[in-house]
């Protein structure tokens, strides 16, 4: 959504707000949306949860360590590399959970452990437990 992403606060309130935006206007014309993203703060959890209609939070939890792990491993290019390396080298000062908070739901409908359950069963379970939701 930025050129060249800073990801400061004033940044990823922006992004966010522009994110519940667009699927808002979406769902309005009868598009279901998944908004894939970090949602480090509890204020930007409840802005979807306050503009969307219908809404489901979906915590999808793993340890910081394993994360780390999981990124030196990950082969897309789909995302930046060595985002955490920077954040634990003090080269970038902006990674939730690192060296910006991280406020974890407490009201996720439903919470999956990707240290626990594969990538697959963890979908399933989503898609499940979304379907039932809303279908």
């Amino acid at each position: 959504m930025t050129p060249n992403p800073t990801y400061s606060e004033e940044e990823r309130a922006i992004i966010y707000a522009t994110a519940v935006y667009f699927a808002h206007i979406l769902n309005m014309n009868g598009v279901d949306v998944i908004i894939d993203g970090t949602g480090n703060r509890k204020k930007y959890r409840d802005l979807a949860r306050n503009t969307l209609k219908r809404f489901a939070l979906v915590y999808v939890k793993c340890p910081l360590e394993i994360t780390i792990e999981r990124e030196k491993n990950r082969r897309s290019n789909t995302a930046p590399q060595g985002i955490y390396e920077k954040a634990l080298t003090g080269k970038s000062k902006t990674v939730p959970g690192v060296n910006v908070p991280f406020e974890e739901p407490t009201d996720a409908v439903l919470t999956v452990h990707t240290d626990q359950t594969g990538a697959s069963e963890c979908a399933d379970e989503i898609i499940y437990n979304l379907w039932g939701r809303f279908f």
